[in-house]
């Protein structure tokens, strides 16, 4: 999987640190905050990739969301009053 933008200029943030670069000079040169640099900077494990968040359940389980897919597939450039009615 390739990485994401975050990840790049994660990896890019640890690369100039690795050089000796102040983390001012590397903000200016990504174009970021400071803040953010010196965070990502800290990262004590080294990881460029994010860490797994918790969010709030589906409410919607896999069977009814592959129905809905379904559906939805043969309802394609109907309208929506169209489709509703069956």
């Amino acid at each position: 999987m390739a990485p994401t933008k975050r990840e790049h200029a994660r990896s890019q943030v640890q690369a100039l640190v690795k050089t000796g670069k102040s983390v001012r000079d590397i903000a200016r040169l990504l174009k970021m905050s400071p803040t953010t640099v010196l965070k990502w900077k800290n990262q004590t494990d080294g990881s460029v990739s994010d860490a797994k968040r918790s969010g709030r359940p589906s409410k919607v389980s896999p069977q009814t969301k592959r129905k809905i897919r379904e559906w939805v597939k043969d309802k394609v450039g109907v309208g929506t009053r169209a489709a509703l009615k069956g």
